[in-house]
């Protein structure tokens, strides 16, 4: 489960997608880092639901790395 979780975030990173979804949650910049802060909290909540812990975190945080340096 842990290397089908590194493979996940892999495909996400190399296939551009987790930039993707960086830049169209770029809408979240005029909104307090607080607020940013809970979103993505109930994010990652919803997709461990569904998703281990691993995979999760493999999944979201390039996709929070690309939200940070679009948000600064």
């Amino acid at each position: 489960m842990l290397g089908g979780g590194f493979a996940l975030s892999d495909a996400a990173v190399h296939s551009g997608l987790s930039h993707w979804l960086g830049n169209h949650l770029n809408t979240l910049a005029q909104f307090s880092p607080g607020i940013i802060l809970i979103f993505v909290m109930l994010l990652t909540a919803v997709i461990t639901e569904i998703a281990s812990n691993a995979a999760c975190a493999n999944v979201v945080l390039p996709i929070l790395i690309a939200l940070v340096s679009q948000v600064g």
